[in-house]
């Protein structure tokens, strides 16, 4: 992996004027910590116009490859389209040699532009837990409107894995493929869970045969049991009985 520049397009908010400038697309953060610097101070991805002199933000994405084990993160525009947004992630993974034959793509973090300074400074797992816990404060408004993302994220996220999960309880062909999932995905135990697959209920006791009604009401009857008792002291009460 390396990180990379091109000469990009823009247009000067102040004056009109249609230019160009060179801008990072790439940012490794174990290659170039000057770069994760100067992305935490506004220094990268602040630009002049080169005709009246104004300041010019970055409008393309930046992908940042923060090192460790932490996800790569992609700065945004938030409004933009969907579709556009999804073809420039991709083709930035491919720049960064993150794309590989029949391996699936990376996880990565999509922040706004304007909150990326804040996130390079942060621990964003202790972040997520401090929301999750109440003990999130924030002391000014820059990490204020860090903490509302973050918060509308982790829900987004996680809400695509308890759909995930669910995926996967559909699969489930026996008792002990059961226990092995819930204890590999927990957030099968979470109320969000119980919330779709309640949703689940109605639509399979209004279209589905009885056989498969009853299966969706066992799971969650056995899911609450272990939501009160834990996985392994539920299934071994099941198997007893």
């Amino acid at each position: 992996m390396s990180s990379q520049a091109r000469v990009v397009a823009y247009e000067c908010p102040v004056c009109g004027h249609d230019g160009e400038l060179e801008a990072w697309l790439v940012v490794d953060a174990d290659e170039r910590p000057d770069l994760i610097d100067g992305l935490r101070s506004g220094r990268v991805g602040t630009f002049v116009c080169d005709r009246c002199g104004g300041s010019v933000t970055r409008a393309v994405p930046l992908l940042v490859l923060p090192g460790g084990v932490a996800d790569p993160v992609i700065a945004h525009d938030p409004d933009a389209d969907p579709r556009v947004a999804q073809e420039q992630l991709f083709a930035l993974l491919t720049m960064a040699g993150l794309v590989r034959h029949q391996q699936p793509l990376p996880a990565v973090l999509p922040v706004p532009h304007e909150l990326l300074p804040v996130l390079l400074g942060r621990d964003v797992e202790a972040d997520r837990e401090a929301l999750r816990s109440g003990t999130w404060r924030a002391d000014s408004i820059a990490l204020q409107r860090y903490g509302e993302w973050l918060g509308e994220i982790t829900q987004k996220q996680f809400g695509m894995l308890v759909m995930n999960a669910i995926g996967e309880l559909i699969q489930v062909s026996s008792s002990a493929d059961l226990e092995a999932l819930l204890e590999r995905r927990p957030e099968l135990l979470s109320d969000e869970a119980d919330d779709l697959l309640r949703a689940f209920q109605a639509i399979a006791d209004e279209e589905a045969p009885p056989e498969y009604q009853r299966q969706v009401e066992y799971w969650r009857h056995l899911i609450r049991l272990c939501r009160r008792d834990g996985v392994a002291q539920t299934f071994r009460r099941v198997g007893d009985s």
